[in-house]
């Protein structure tokens, strides 16, 4: 594949020539003796974009200046406005819509200011914007730049490399393969050691009960397990703690994060517990203590599930966004179980200085209250008179009025974070959808450019070629085949197409030219042989290559935004 095989003119000088073996595509074989087409220049203005279009939704007819109508570019209104656009070339338009929320778009066009009208709900002006092709602001897609931002506020190192790779891998489990396995193996530890926690409690496993045995092993070899258990999750969630301390940029306030403070007191009692002295003579009692820490480690488990679970994070939000109402909500019950209390105490003990009940006291009497207002009623403590059972009753249904009323905004409050989680779900996958569809218009974008090298600067798609054209045209495809085919191995692999399409001046990612060689490739071997290059540039010349526009188009409809083409909806007169 040496370049220069081919006599010919050279391109122009500024064009990348090849020198000491570098590519470049510097000779190709003579094309027409036509002088290539002049455009004009574009910073001349059209002055036909001054005349007034007029659109017709539903039933009322609107005027307005082209010109403005091409502010806001890839939405419905800038498409019919450009040459072969129906505005452009009829001046005229119809939409079966709504008229009053196009009201709203045009103001859009002319004040660069999108409003929902108050007519209308949100999922309603919604399908509105999808109609036009406008990106909704309550749907907008965060650009991986905004997202960097919130990432490195976060604590994710600004600069690349295996830092940054490390803090991606254990805090975003969306962000590679990588991750989603840790992610993966997380889980899995955590419900093992929760499984393992709730298990070594049973009686015949914790007092090791001789001859007792479980699926073939004795209960001692349960707890010796169980242990072994506990000691791999405590190492693995400590090393754990420790990587995302060390990949951290803000050490300093890393431990000002609850969930880090939570996980490091759920694996101190472990550590403690191994120090020399201190699990008998005067730390024993320090240590049963702190032993009761150890719930902690079940609550630091089970909140780490909170990072890979959408609904546990949308009931943690929903408990720190109602902290006034389950303020209001704990005053409140304390008065009443206060009054309720003393109330029973009073009525169920006629004389003080005797014990004639089971309510012996204000603080009892205060605990019986509480599980009469809330409705538990366990049945171990009852009044035995008149005037405590009616003490009961009263209190039975001041319960419904003390819980109903903050329940509801509570219930509110857990809904409206709901419809954002599924909002926020919608809109990553639409991310994703757009950087995979922003990927195949940059290899797309790359592919039209080498086909524009191999068709000429003069042809279009739709001319008429005649058959000495067609030769020419695959002759001078031959020609760049070789060229690009570096190592003479008789296909072009991604490293030999990028290598092309830079010294094209169209760089492409590593993503965009696995598009291109699978849009090429058509045995999926992964690499462009001499006839798969030669029906690619069939197909150009018969048009068969897709518009960037069609690629979006089929993004947008493939998920929840719905991109609509207009010519269903509109008509031209």
């Amino acid at each position: 594949g040496a370049g220069g095989a081919y006599e010919g003119k050279p391109m122009d000088s500024d064009k990348p020539v090849k020198a000491n073996g570098e590519f470049s595509l510097g000779m190709l074989p003579d094309w027409d003796e036509e002088e290539e087409t002049h455009y004009l220049d574009q910073n001349d203005k059209d002055p036909s974009l001054d005349r007034y279009v007029e659109i017709n939704c539903g039933g009322i007819r609107f005027e307005m200046q082209l010109c403005n109508l091409q502010r806001h570019p890839e939405t419905l209104l800038w498409e019919l406005s450009i040459p072969g656009g129906d505005l452009y070339d009829h001046g005229y338009v119809f939409f079966d819509r709504d008229p009053m929320a196009f009201n709203y778009v045009l103001d859009f066009y002319r004040r660069d200011r999108l409003q929902m009208p108050s007519f209308m709900n949100e999922d309603t002006w919604h399908l509105e914007l999808e109609f036009y092709q406008i990106e909704n602001p309550a749907h907008r897609i965060p650009t991986e730049e905004e997202v960097h931002q919130v990432q490195v506020a976060m604590g994710k190192p600004d600069k690349k490399g295996k830092m940054q790779w490390l803090w991606l891998t254990l805090e975003d489990p969306g962000a590679s393969i990588y991750s989603k396995m840790f992610a993966t193996l997380s889980v899995t530890v955590i419900l093992l050691g929760v499984i393992a926690f709730v298990l070594e409690t049973h009686p015949n496993i914790r007092l090791k009960i001789p001859r007792v045995t479980y699926g073939g092993i004795t209960a001692a070899q349960w707890a010796s397990l169980f242990a072994l258990i506990e000691i791999g999750v405590v190492i693995f969630f400590s090393s754990e703690l420790f990587l995302r301390w060390l990949c951290n940029h803000r050490k300093r306030n890393f431990f000002l994060k609850v969930s880090n403070v939570i996980d490091l007191i759920a694996v101190m009692p472990f550590y403690f517990e191994r120090f020399p002295g201190v699990a008998s003579g005067s730390g024993a009692n320090f240590v049963r203590v702190l032993r009761l820490v150890r719930i902690i480690r079940v609550i630091g488990l089970v909140l780490k599930l909170s990072k890979y679970s959408a609904g546990a994070r949308v009931l943690g939000q929903t408990i720190l966004e109602c902290g006034n109402e389950l303020g209001i909500l704990s005053i409140t019950l304390l008065i009443a179980c206060v009054l309720f209390g003393s109330a029973f105490f009073y009525c169920e003990n006629s004389r003080l200085d005797v014990e004639e009940s089971e309510f012996n006291s204000i603080m009892r009497s205060t605990y019986v209250a509480l599980i009469t207002i809330l409705t538990i009623g366990y049945g171990d403590y009852s009044p035995t008179t008149v005037c405590g059972e009616a003490t009961a009753s009263i209190a039975a249904l001041t319960g419904i009025f003390v819980l109903g009323l903050p329940t509801s905004v509570i219930g509110v409050k857990f809904h409206d974070l709901y419809n954002q989680m599924l909002r926020e779900m919608q809109i990553a996958e639409e991310r994703e959808r757009l950087r995979e569809a922003a990927e195949k218009m940059q290899a797309l974008r790359g592919i039209q450019k080498l086909g524009k090298v191999i068709l000429g600067p003069r042809y279009e798609v739709g001319d008429e070629i005649t058959n000495l054209q067609r030769a020419k045209i695959r002759k001078r495809a031959k020609a760049v085949f070789e060229e690009v085919d570096y190592d003479g191995s008789g296909a072009i692999d991604a490293l030999e197409m990028g290598r092309a399409m830079k010294g094209l001046g169209a760089p492409m990612s590593k993503e965009a030219l696995a598009e291109a060689i699978n849009f090429m490739d058509e045995d999926g071997n992964g690499v462009i042989d001499e006839r798969e290059f030669t029906t690619f540039v069939e197909r150009m010349i018969v048009g068969d290559i897709p518009a960037t526009m069609e690629v979006v188009h089929g993004a947008m409809v493939g998920g929840g935004v719905q991109m609509q083409s207009h010519k269903a909806d509109s008509k031209a007169y």
